[in-house]
């Protein structure tokens, strides 16, 4: 009777303890990462936050965390009841982060983000050696840009026509009482070219070039996946390259136009193997000053860009009949 009772008891207390026990925990934690900033520098302290991972059987004290600051898969933290992490970089470009939770059980989920790190984008101020004007400069990766337009060289009036006399010929943006609207110089393509004796250098000071097409086309792709790209480029901009809508000068009306809607700049050739009649230009809106490389040559007739005039132009596109500004680059050091 007593070894019945105490086998009764045995098996009613294991019933219990199997209805209260939790079922095995397979399920793997749910991760999530928040990266704050998005995008930095190399001086940037990036916040990491995992805080909102979630376990269904265990609390976030529970949790434990382990990153991993470049997706190579070996963890560059030791596991850690913290879920939030600061790191910052020490080389640019797009980043993967790994987040690793393990749960109470051992069960382990992942998450993955990815941030930009830029390089730190350096001011300076050099001066041009030739009439001692100082121009601010900004360094986007491994090259120099002119963050101001070219005011180098000699005035001439309006409706006179530049001539190849060895001087550097400009017009300057003048209000109905003379006053200067703008000190930035406009220049067609054969002064900015010295008629077309020097495609690469053009009239930059000692040291710079002309921009090309590839210098524009690196530009866009470094920045196209901006969201609002013209808050880099437009003057004041986070950049600081300062681009301006300067219009244009038309040989024809002797006029200027556009001004405070378009800009342009000189574009040198694509290679210095490239044909030497070929002449292109980038313009840019106030709405998106992204590059927008356009080019007339001697024997193609070419798509015609929106601000250009069939009737006073005529029916071919040619950059010496218009007045541009000019903006020079150089390699960083």
């Amino acid at each position: 009777m007593i070894i019945r009772s105490i086998l009764r008891f045995t098996f009613i207390s294991a019933l219990i303890l199997i209805s209260c026990r939790r079922d095995p925990d397979i399920i793997t934690p749910i991760v999530l990462i928040e990266p704050f900033p998005i995008t930095g520098d190399t001086s940037t302290y990036f916040c990491f936050d995992g805080s909102n991972s979630a376990d269904n059987q265990s609390e976030i004290w529970q949790l434990r965390f382990q990153w991993d600051f470049d997706g190579d898969g070996l963890w560059d933290t030791d596991l850690s009841s913290e879920p939030k992490y600061v790191w910052r970089f020490s080389s640019y470009g797009f980043k993967t982060i790994i987040l690793k939770v393990t749960d109470h059980a051992g069960c382990i989920g992942k998450d993955t983000c990815s941030i930009l790190v830029a390089p730190n984008f350096d001011d300076s101020i050099f001066t041009d050696a030739r009439d001692g004007n100082r121009y601010r400069s900004i360094r986007i990766d491994n090259q120099w840009w002119m963050a101001e337009n070219l005011r180098y060289g000699v005035e001439i009036s309006a409706g006179s026509v530049p001539s190849d006399n060895g001087i550097v010929e400009k017009f300057l943006y003048r209000d109905s009482l003379n006053r200067l609207v703008t000190e930035s110089g406009y220049y067609n393509w054969n002064e900015a070219t010295h008629y077309r004796a020097s495609m690469i250098s053009g009239i930059c000071p000692e040291g710079w070039r002309l921009t090309n097409y590839y210098d524009y086309l690196s530009l866009y792709n470094r920045f196209a996946w901006f969201l609002h790209p013209y808050n880099l480029f437009k003057p004041d901009g986070s950049l600081g390259i300062d681009l301006t809508t300067g219009g244009l000068y038309s040989f024809f009306t002797g006029k200027f136009s556009l001004y405070n809607e378009y800009g342009f700049l000189s574009v040198s050739q694509k290679n210095s193997s490239d044909d030497p009649f070929n002449h292109y230009i980038f313009w840019y809106h106030t709405s998106n000053y992204f590059p927008h490389i356009f080019y007339s040559d001697k024997d193609e007739q070419t798509p015609y860009p929106v601000w250009w005039d069939r009737v006073t132009g005529g029916d071919k596109m040619d950059f010496n009949k218009i007045g541009i500004n000019v903006r020079c680059i150089k390699k960083a050091i």
